[in-house]
């Protein structure tokens, strides 16, 4: 089954994943009478809102744009995207994990799984490892396909279907940990580069399009002990690319003998210093330190420290929740902007506890916050005739609602739950893309994203200087675990 170069639509997506129930799925999406439905649906509510809400976000964010006015859910349905995008979110935000099966898996979802998979592990099993020594650049997706070749396809499927996890993950994390030490010390640069992909551009999609030399990031790999063999880095210095190519391959024989059996190949005496008792060790470290990280919401406090000492209490103040959330994402990338709304949330949207809602742009740049709220907007998100057509749905289908509920019988109830779902659909776009007027808000710009930058980590900052004075050991740890910058990352590591 050839699935390169099809696509999947919501509605194929909730097919996968509830096999025939997704019928009543649909039908309820699209605003028809139901009758005798399963019983896993309604426990499955919260999911199905959650593949909704996700897959809407994850399509504008590949054709770069917005349902505006069409944003219903059966304009939704029939929107596609690349399987491996798909599956890939699956993954990212454990659908799996949270579904409700009537059965252990609809019938045909395996197969489909498999069948991208193998698509994709072909694809990387076949790298030119020529066009890899020739090239200017690699993106760590290419780098990583590079290494770990047909193992590295697991990461792009749900944990369900992956034959190397977790241990790929696990060597993956420790590699990452080692290029973002050396991006400090100055040893490896990241360069936004045009440079063409070396993979399908499906597979970089959500890339931050930074490149890397590959020299160089050959080098970080060869003084972490991983078994670079000799004569690589010189012979793409010197452009002997067949040389490169048949070493690099040798490169890849080694990196997923580690994996099969954590240790380098009998035959290769070069790198010896990468073995099961190295790994084994360093996962343990990385493992162990985040499992004593004691970091607990209790009302207005944090009650936070080390596993073993006294725990100890830390007023609740943004920089805590902050920390909480990248301790609850470890080894995930979150964009300032993105952290930001996680905790503040976004002006304007309805029920957020959010006391920078009403201020002005004015108000806000006192406070040095992004001013995601404004009055007179030049680049708005939405226009005001596409807002006043969603606001004439809405009117509608509450009418609609209204009707179905003067009617209570039993039939009309169940035709309610559709158009309740249409409504809690239009009121959460409207409260993303307006302000507590009712007026557009802007997009964000590289100005805000600075402001955002700049005040998320200060706070972070602050409560790790607090942290310090109570608890020196766990303020010490997470100065040195969390990254802060236009990206906030928490990377795991032993305790000292």
């Amino acid at each position: 089954m050839n699935i390169k170069f099809q696509e999947w639509s919501l509605e194929d997506v909730l097919s996968f994943l509830f096999g025939e129930e997704a019928e009543y799925i649909v039908q309820a999406l699209r605003g028809n009478n139901l009758d005798d439905i399963p019983e896993s649906i309604y426990k499955n509510k919260a999911i199905k809102d959650k593949i909704l809400a996700g897959y809407t976000r994850l399509a504008e964010e590949y054709y770069g744009g917005t349902f505006g006015d069409n944003y219903l859910p059966s304009s939704v349905l029939d929107v596609g995207l690349d399987p491996v995008i798909v599956t890939r979110w699956l993954r990212e935000e454990e659908i799996f994990e949270e579904l409700y099966f009537s059965e252990p898996m609809p019938k045909g979802g395996e197969e489909k799984i498999t069948s991208i998979k193998e698509s994709v592990a072909e694809d990387f099993n076949s790298v030119d490892l020529k066009e890899y020594s020739r090239a200017d650049y690699w993106s760590k997706t290419e780098f990583y396909v590079l290494l770990f070749g047909k193992a590295y396809s697991d990461t792009f499927f749900p944990f369900w279907y992956q034959e190397f996890s977790p241990y790929l993950d696990k060597n993956i994390f420790i590699i990452e940990r080692f290029l973002i030490g050396a991006i400090e010390r100055g040893d490896l640069t990241a360069i936004p580069s045009a440079t063409p992909f070396l993979l399908s551009k499906n597979y970089h999609f959500m890339d931050d399009g930074d490149r890397f030399e590959p020299i160089k990031l050959l080098t970080v790999l060869d003084s972490k002990g991983y078994p670079v063999p000799d004569s690589l880095i010189d012979s793409i210095k010197e452009r002997d690319f067949d040389g490169a190519g048949q070493l690099l391959k040798k490169l890849c024989e080694n990196m997923f003998h580690i994996l099969e059996a954590g240790k380098t190949t009998q035959n290769d005496p070069l790198k010896s210093s990468l073995n099961t008792e190295t790994v084994a060790s360093e996962l343990k470290k990385l493992q162990s330190g985040h499992q004593e990280i004691l970091f607990l919401k209790k009302g207005q406090f944090f009650e936070v420290g080390i596993k073993d000492e006294p725990l100890v209490q830390v007023n609740a103040i943004d920089g805590m929740k902050y920390i909480d959330y990248l301790l609850r994402n470890p080894g995930k990338k979150t964009p300032c902007l993105i952290l930001y709304y996680e905790i503040k949330g976004h002006p304007g949207e309805p029920g957020v506890n959010n006391p920078y809602s009403k201020m002005t742009p004015d108000q806000l740049g006192e406070h040095n916050l992004p001013a995601i709220v404004g009055l007179e907007e030049e680049c708005p998100i939405i226009l005001k005739h596409d807002l006043a057509k969603l606001l004439k749905a809405k009117k509608i289908l509450e009418e609609k609602y209204d009707a179905l509920e003067a009617a209570g019988d039993t039939q009309s109830k169940i035709e309610q739950e559709g158009i309740e779902n249409q409504i809690e659909a239009l009121k959460k776009q409207l409260g993303r893309d307006t302000n507590h007027l009712g007026k557009s808000r802007r997009f964000p710009t590289v100005s805000d994203g600075e402001r955002a930058r700049s005040n998320v980590s200060k706070a972070i900052k602050s409560a790790i200087k607090n942290i310090k004075i109570h608890s020196p050991r766990l303020g010490k740890y997470l100065d040195d675990t969390i990254q802060l910058g236009r990206e906030f990352l928490y990377l795991p590591s032993s305790i000292k």
